[in-house]
């Protein structure tokens, strides 16, 4: 098959019925040879993915095509060993490569801050989002109400998280130097 493809075509026959695999483990058919030395059985490792593929074949029949396996958030990337004419009892191992996503990081102001960790992530991974706010400026929470900084994030999908700064405010209490002439409160913010 081609390469944009992916499919990978046996020189021989199906044997027997076709069965849905999807077992996480190697799905196996009795491995013993068949009294006919023309009729083999194929044992799959699909590691987690879904494949409808006959169980065996015999050299005398037609050809047929091995479909290839799917995962969930993976991509099938080839079968192990490379599949070609077959001429006895074998296994094939499905490859399966993790897809990546986007985990977008901005702030909500590019004045008040700044956010490092954003980038192309592989399925599962950890990834590290820091806030870090300017001058006069502070860090409240990401745009999910979640105010840990730095935030750890296990990717699994495309995403954004927003950074949300604020002006920083200063409370000034200025008190009389005379007794019992009270105290006024000023508040300042950065302009």
């Amino acid at each position: 098959g081609g390469a944009m493809d992916r499919t990978s075509v046996i020189f021989v026959s199906v044997f027997s019925a076709i069965a849905l695999l999807s077992t996480g483990l190697a799905f196996y058919i009795d491995p013993s040879p068949s009294s006919d030395d023309n009729v083999y059985n194929i044992i799959y490792n699909l590691d987690g993915g879904m494949a409808n593929n006959p169980e065996g074949y015999c050299i005398e029949d037609d050809t047929f095509t091995l479909i290839n396996p799917t995962k969930e958030r993976y991509t099938f990337i080839g079968w192990t060993p490379k599949v070609v004419t077959v001429t006895e009892n074998t296994t094939y191992t499905a490859e399966f490569e993790a897809n990546t996503y986007m985990l977008t990081a901005v702030a909500n102001d590019e004045v008040m801050g700044s956010v490092i960790g954003g980038g192309e992530y592989l399925y599962t991974t950890q990834a590290k989002l820091v806030a870090s706010a300017n001058e006069h400026y502070r860090f409240v929470q990401w745009s999910d109400g979640v105010a840990a900084n730095p935030r750890f994030i296990i990717v699994t999908q495309d995403t954004t998280f927003t950074a949300e700064f604020e002006v920083e405010v200063f409370n000034l209490w200025v008190a009389s130097s005379e007794p019992n002439k009270g105290r006024v409160k000023v508040t300042l913010t950065a302009e």
